[in-house]
C-alpha cells in the first residue's frame, strides 16, 4: 500500500522526467502531435511544412473556391491525407500526406510531412531551397454561386487532395516560409500583407479568352452535382 508521502514523491519525480524530456526534445528540435484518434506521436520539427492550400482570393481561373466551404477535412486527415505531385494520381505515388489541418476565415491551412522517397525527398529540397513555394487544392464542387461580375465561387466542395505544383491557380496558396520568417522578426500577418500585398486578381495585362481544360472540367462536373441536387 502507498502512503500518501510515497504518491506525492511519485508524482513529483513524474514531473520531473517529463520536464527533463520536453528539454531534451527541444534540444533536437522535436515536437509532439496530436493524432485524431488521440495517439500521441513525436515528429522532427524540421520535417513539418505548413502551407496555405488555399484561399478565398480569386485565382487565376476568375474563381473562388471559399475555404470554408470544404465539407470533408476531418475524414481527408483521418482517412486518406494524400499530397500529390501536379495532381498526378495515376503515375505517381503521394509525395506526402497532412498531419494536421485548419480552416481560417480567408485560408485553408495544412501541416504537411513529405514521404522518405527519394522523388518526394527531391520535392521537399526544391520546396526547402525556394525553388518551389506553391500547391494547389483538388477537390469536387458541390455548391456553387456567382458574384455581380460573373466570378464562380464554389461555396461548398470535396477536399480530395493536395499537391505540390510549381504554378498554381491560386497565386496565394503557398508554403509559409517567408510569412513566418517575417513573424520571427516581429511583423504581424496585417503588416506583412500591406508589405507585400495581397495579390488579388490584378494583372498587368488582360489574359486571352477562353477557358482551360482543367476549367472546363471543373465547370462541367459542378453542373453535374447541382442538377443532382435540384432533381432531388
Amino acid at each position: 500500500m502507498k502512503t500518501k508521502k510515497g504518491t506525492i514523491d511519485e508524482k513529483v519525480n513524474d514531473q520531473a522526467a517529463a520536464a527533463i524530456q520536453r528539454g531534451i526534445d527541444e534540444k533536437l528540435g522535436i515536437m509532439e502531435i496530436r493524432s485524431l484518434n488521440g495517439i500521441q506521436i513525436k515528429q522532427q520539427e524540421e520535417d513539418i511544412f505548413r502551407i496555405t492550400a488555399s484561399t478565398s482570393d480569386v485565382d487565376r481561373d476568375e474563381e473562388i473556391v471559399e475555404p470554408s466551404g470544404v465539407n470533408n477535412l476531418d475524414f481527408y486527415l483521418k482517412y486518406n491525407p494524400v499530397i500529390l505531385f501536379a495532381h498526378d494520381h495515376w503515375t505517381r505515388p503521394p509525395i506526402g500526406k497532412a498531419v494536421a489541418g485548419q480552416v481560417k476565415p480567408r485560408s485553408l491551412e495544412l501541416d504537411i510531412e513529405f514521404a522518405p522517397t527519394p522523388f518526394a525527398q527531391e520535392i521537399k529540397s526544391l520546396y526547402e531551397g525556394g525553388f518551389m513555394n506553391s500547391f494547389s487544392i483538388g477537390f469536387i464542387p458541390v455548391k456553387r454561386e456567382y458574384t455581380d461580375e460573373g466570378i464562380a465561387v464554389y461555396t461548398e466542395f470535396e477536399l480530395l487532395e493536395v499537391s505540390a505544383v510549381s504554378v498554381p491557380a491560386n497565386a496565394n496558396a503557398t508554403i509559409q516560409r517567408a510569412l513566418e520568417g517575417a513573424c520571427q522578426k516581429g511583423l504581424e500577418f496585417p503588416i506583412m500583407e500591406s508589405i507585400i500585398g495581397r495579390n488579388e486578381s490584378k494583372r498587368s495585362k488582360p489574359e486571352p479568352k477562353g477557358e482551360s481544360a482543367e476549367k472546363r472540367r471543373i465547370l462541367s462536373l459542378a453542373d453535374v452535382y447541382l442538377n443532382q441536387g435540384e432533381k432531388q
